[in-house]
């Protein structure tokens, strides 16, 4: 038995723990302008209409397109939400940086580290995810006004690389446990783009006060992070709103405080989410990792569904 086919009977496990209303198709294939063929997942909700939202999940390094909606990740909750909301998911899958597979277990994105070393792929996801959102657009006749990404770690640095290269079609971006990397391969972004940022102070792979990351690269620090999107939004440089999250599970050794900066340009606002304590992880209340993994990751905080609360922003936000 292959590592694709024990892979593909795990998604079927997973999509079997919760009786969604929607249909999850699974390995789709598409070619992007570089000329490789291209894998990805996509949801529809059971009731989706005519210019629903879109919402691109991206997964982290050494992750896969599958691994994100097993029943321990927090970015499974998309799906509930799809249900509820009805919006379309698009779930494309990375390179593997050794190989070159672009259905692998193993891969990565090219987001804007130039100096990514190990992790580097060399593919031409915008180009990919452009024509991914396209395809959807086409198909489904999906709002082009509201196209939003989201993603973890190199998930959710890709996505701050969409935010600069596809800010004439992405509405607004999620990123969780991702900071800008110091040696930027990328220019821009153009338009004002509205961001929502969470990361942890704990996070021993994405540091919080910067350094080198896991895989390869520098990074700034989650503070600095933010303030690059706030000066770039022209946003207010001090908080319009501050709020502390009740402390749901004390036994987690973490909490968590929101601030948002509004006022930008073309209305563009910054989210920037502070888990105190927290580690390399997303907020969930339902979708808990295990101690095994929090011993290498980090403390994972209970106290919000941080899915829900990146809609909630994301949600608001039109091109």
């Amino acid at each position: 038995m292959t590592q694709r086919t024990i892979s593909g009977l795990l998604l079927l496990i997973l999509c079997s723990v919760h009786a969604f209303a929607g249909t999850l198709h699974t390995r789709n294939t598409i070619t992007a302008p570089d000329g490789r063929v291209r894998y990805f997942h996509y949801y529809v909700p059971q009731n989706m209409k005519s210019l629903s939202p879109v919402v691109v999940l991206l997964h982290g390094g050494t992750q896969d397109y599958t691994s994100i909606l097993r029943p321990n990740s927090a970015q499974r909750e998309w799906l509930q939400l799809a249900d509820e909301k009805g919006i379309l998911l698009l779930i494309p899958n990375g390179i593997d940086p050794t190989s070159g597979n672009p259905d692998g277990t193993n891969q990565h994105w090219n987001d804007c580290r130039a100096d990514a070393g190990k992790a580097e792929t060399g593919a031409d996801d915008v180009g990919f995810i452009r024509t991914l959102v396209g395809w959807a657009q086409q198909k489904f006749h999906t709002d082009r006004t509201r196209v939003y990404a989201t993603g973890a770690s190199n998930g959710g640095m890709m996505a701050y690389r969409l935010a600069f290269e596809l800010s004439g079609k992405i509405a607004a971006i999620a990123a969780f446990v991702a900071n800008l990397p110091e040696n930027s391969e990328c220019t821009g972004p153009v338009n004002p783009i509205p961001v929502f940022i969470c990361n942890g102070t704990e996070d021993p792979l994405m540091p919080w006060s910067g350094g080198f990351v896991g895989k390869g690269g520098i990074v700034i620090s989650a503070s600095a992070t933010r303030d690059f999107w706030i000066r770039f939004n022209r946003t207010a440089s001090s908080p319009a709103q501050t709020r502390r999250y009740t402390d749901r599970d004390v036994t987690d050794g973490s909490t968590v405080k929101s601030d948002l900066y509004t006022r930008g340009k073309d209305g563009s606002e910054v989210m920037f989410y502070t888990v105190a304590g927290g580690g390399h992880s997303m907020p969930s209340i339902d979708h808990r990792i295990g101690r095994a993994i929090q011993w290498l990751l980090g403390k994972q905080n209970h106290d919000i569904e941080s899915v829900r609360h990146a809609w909630a922003f994301l949600s608001r936000q039109t091109l």
